[in-house]
């Protein structure tokens, strides 16, 4: 049966799936009870396929394969713009996936409304190899903090209301994107009232670009950022 390795407070414990139900909600809690003894039969509210961190425990990432055997996360293979292969991320199940998500390194695209909703999630990272991320697909993510991008990253396309309506979203690190890149679409942050943090990866002159390439109409209303900081100064937004 698979398990879940958990270091709580310097003590090991291996929590059987079969225990897990589709929150995080009461986890510390349950972890205090296995501390004190009383045994791996208490129910653990843990989401699959999550990294969770806290001051006092860490929860190990189930397996690629366990996250989508388990239809926590639904994907399709296809080939990139470079015709390597890789995976779409295409939907999921909102009751499995909470707290932070670390995407696959081999995922590329997130279809539209793919994550729409997913009220748990509280921060996404996404890999080197995404590209393109479609209409809303993290739109009304009423728990999502923040989002970020590996450093390797380089975007073609974030589409319209990708992001938006993400009322706690509040800080964004957005990628360089390609040369001919298809930027920003309409108000993919729009109804992101706590987004306070903007930053870019790239120049100064690279931001101008991308703004180049956007619709200038890549968040209408709600965010109260000011301006944007680059790698090497400040752009008034």
């Amino acid at each position: 049966m698979s398990k879940y390795n958990i270091t709580f407070k310097g003590k090991n414990y291996s929590i059987d799936k079969s225990l897990l139900s589709s929150t995080i909600a009461s986890l510390e809690a349950t972890l205090s009870d296995l501390s004190a003894g009383n045994g791996s039969d208490a129910p653990v509210a843990l989401a699959a396929g999550l990294y969770e961190t806290g001051s006092n425990y860490t929860i190990m990432k189930m397996s690629w394969d366990e996250l989508v055997d388990g239809g926590a996360i639904e994907v399709i293979e296809d080939t990139d713009s470079d015709g390597a292969s890789g995976y779409i991320l295409t939907g999921g199940n909102p009751d499995l996936l909470a707290g932070e998500l670390v995407l696959h390194p081999d995922i590329f695209v997130i279809s539209t409304t793919a994550l729409a909703g997913f009220n748990e999630i509280t921060k996404v990272h996404f890999p080197a190899r995404m590209q393109i991320i479609l209409g809303e697909a993290f739109a009304c993510c009423t728990s999502l903090k923040a989002i970020t991008f590996d450093e390797n990253c380089r975007l073609i396309w974030i589409q319209e209301t990708a992001f938006s309506m993400c009322p706690a979203l509040a800080v964004v690190n957005i990628p360089i994107f390609v040369e001919d890149c298809n930027g920003m679409g309409d108000c993919v942050f729009d109804g992101c009232t706590a987004l306070e943090t903007v930053n870019f990866a790239g120049t100064v002159e690279q931001w101008n670009y991308l703004m180049e390439m956007s619709s200038e109409d890549w968040c209408l209303w709600g965010m109260p950022a000011t301006y944007v900081q680059c790698s090497d100064g400040q752009v008034a937004l």
